[in-house]
């Protein structure tokens, strides 16, 4: 599978109307205790603002949102009290200057991209944030010593050239397209990341997530966060 085909799914994010993107993770409360009511706050990956929008009642700062989906940043925007702004911007070239934003969050953004991009978008973090920032980084966690995961991994693998990541819907299902390819990271490939995108001082923390619906689809999973600082 070629890199232009994995882009080419990434804008799956892109296609959503409107209040329907998935969106499930959280902060880690430790992260949100650390900020401040003077900070600003940038939103990677932002969606209509969930998150956002939960910085600034729990720290009383404001956040500048930004998301590739423009629909979703729209109905941020008509949800925000004014503390939270949007600006429709790719991670990986983001349209703000050197060292001016005191954080940074990216909550289920690196899973979404192909793993030559990962870096750039640490990259882009770390050149807005402010020296002594850090960054806020929630992703799926791999799952381990599990024989389903690991057979899963393994044949998703094959296809996309990366372990770790998980073709949805279900490989098992052949009569089901491939709607995105997504990623599970295990501690140390975050851990790396940071700090080759030039982050140091990693805080690694986990939380769960389930992402099981009223009928019982979907997993009970872990939640890797990961905040580092910009020196």
């Amino acid at each position: 599978m070629s890199s232009g085909e994995l882009n080419q799914r990434e804008q799956y994010w892109q296609n959503f109307e409107a209040g329907t993107t998935p969106t499930s993770a959280q902060l880690h409360p430790e992260y949100l205790a650390s900020l401040n009511s003077d900070d600003m706050i940038l939103d990677i990956g932002a969606c209509s603002g969930r998150l956002s929008r939960e910085i600034v009642a729990s720290t009383g700062g404001k956040v500048v949102g930004i998301d590739i989906n423009v629909s979703e940043l729209v109905l941020g925007a008509s949800r925000s009290d004014g503390a939270t702004g949007f600006v429709a911007a790719s991670a990986e070239s983001l349209p703000f200057e050197n060292d001016i934003f005191d954080g940074g969050i990216l909550v289920g953004v690196l899973a979404a991209v192909n793993r030559q991009r990962r870096k750039q978008f640490l990259v882009e973090a770390f050149r807005v944030l402010k020296p002594g920032s850090s960054i806020f980084v929630s992703e799926f966690e791999r799952v381990e010593d599990d024989e389903e995961w690991t057979e899963r991994y393994q044949h998703d693998a094959d296809i996309t050239g990366e372990y770790g990541n998980v073709i949805v819907p279900d490989y098992t299902d052949p009569n089901l397209p491939i709607s995105f390819i997504g990623h599970h990271f295990e501690q140390q490939e975050l851990d790396k990341l940071l700090h080759a995108a030039g982050f140091i001082g990693t805080v690694f923390r986990r939380l769960p997530l389930d992402t099981r619906d009223e009928s019982g689809f979907g997993y009970l999973y872990s939640n890797i966060c990961s905040w580092a600082t910009k020196p």
